[in-house]
């Protein structure tokens, strides 16, 4: 469940920052328009965070948190699951 959101600029470009909480952890997930799916989901390390990147209804999404990588990964499964592919409801 989302703990909140806001605006964020990354680059110039103005993205959607929501917060979630897994137990005493937050997990940030940017979101801004893209240019459509670009394929599996990729998780890269860097300074004890875990970074996943993936595309989903031409969506560009970033994971981002301290929790590990198999968490990150069943954090984007139950977003997916959530979201059809097509971003409609």
């Amino acid at each position: 469940m989302p703990g909140g959101g806001r605006l964020d600029y990354i680059g110039k470009r103005t993205v959607a920052a929501i917060v979630y909480r897994r137990g005493r952890h937050v997990i940030n997930l940017f979101v801004w328009p893209g240019s459509g799916d670009l394929g599996p989901a990729e998780a890269k390390p860097g300074d004890g965070y875990t970074l996943l990147h993936w595309t989903r209804g031409g969506m560009t999404l970033w994971a981002v948190s301290e929790v590990n990588e198999k968490d990150l990964q069943a954090f984007r499964q139950l977003l997916q699951a959530r979201t059809p592919p097509s971003g409609r409801r």
